[in-house]
Order: C-alpha cells, then structure tokens, then sequence
C-alpha cells in the first residue's frame, strides 16, 4: 500500500517529474511510503513522506483523505490526500530519505490534459 498526496497549484496541481530510468520524465502525484499492514496510519505515512520528500512540516488537520485505487502495475492499492494549504511552488527539493531520489522536482500539471 502505498500514499499519494494532490496538492493544488494555482489552477492546476503540483506533481512530481521522475528524474531516473527507466521512469525518467513520469509525472505523478508526489509519495509513496510502503505502509505496513498493522503500522502507522495513512495520516501519518502522509506526513511522513512530506518531511522526507519535500521536508514539509504538516498535521493530520491539514490532509483531506479523497480515496483511494488499484495500481494493477505494481500490485497494490494508492490512497490519495489532498493538502489544499502548502507554501510549495514548482522547483526542485532535495529528499533526506535514502531510498527515493536525492532531488525531487515538482512541476505544474494536470492529471488530465488532452
């Protein structure tokens, strides 16, 4: 299981730019955080990956849980947060996790722009 966490922008959202192969260019709602079946709650694996992607200090108060789905590619199911107030414009942010990307790049995007 993993959380993914919307975060508007202006009229759009702010996403996440994969910088590595093979995922190289993705764009994809920022998170992750492989949730224990009987760890932490999905609040606070939000919170968790926030400080460790974006060093964003927040509350449970502040997320709004929206759903969740099925990503059949990796086998498991996404539960999605929305975090309407956050000072975060498109740049890049240096992680402190050791297992993601040493630079997160957010952009400005769509989840659907034909």
């Amino acid at each position: 299981m993993r959380v993914r966490i919307i975060l508007p922008y202006l009229d759009s959202y702010l996403m996440e730019e994969l910088q590595n192969d093979p995922y190289k260019h993705r764009i994809r709602c920022i998170g992750c955080g492989h949730i224990p079946q009987d760890g932490p709650d999905l609040h606070d694996t939000a919170i968790r990956e926030l400080k460790e992607e974006l060093n964003l200090d927040i509350t449970k108060q502040q997320l709004k849980y929206v759903g969740y789905s099925f990503d059949g590619y990796f086998n498991t199911n996404e539960y999605f947060f929305l975090l309407k107030d956050h000072n975060l414009k498109p740049g890049t942010y240096t992680s402190t996790h050791k297992h993601t990307d040493p630079i997160i790049k957010l952009v400005q995007a769509n989840f659907y722009d034909p």
